[in-house]
């Protein structure tokens, strides 16, 4: 449903202030007792590889990911993808 983000701003909508999720992100880390560096974006890294690795069609990758262009998904990530990738 279009809106209805898993991370979302006040509006509801997937625009987030990266300051935002870096202090959220910090947070979360610290109250888990995690000292290694991991960054917001080696979890977006991390969900894209599982997903395509595990047959999520790139298109859907893709818009989850924000990606206009479908290409650009593949192009960063082809190399994780079983067989053919559907585009």
């Amino acid at each position: 449903m279009e809106g209805d983000y898993l991370f979302a701003n006040i509006g509801r909508t997937n625009i987030l202030m990266y300051s935002l999720v870096d202090r959220l992100w910090r947070n979360a880390k610290k109250a888990a007792g995690i000292t290694r560096l991991i960054t917001p974006h080696w979890l977006r890294h991390f969900f894209a590889s599982a997903g395509l690795s595990k047959g999520v069609p790139i298109t859907d990758m893709a818009e989850w990911l924000g990606h206009r262009d479908p290409r650009i998904t593949h192009q960063t990530y082809a190399h994780i993808m079983p067989g053919d990738c559907g585009l």
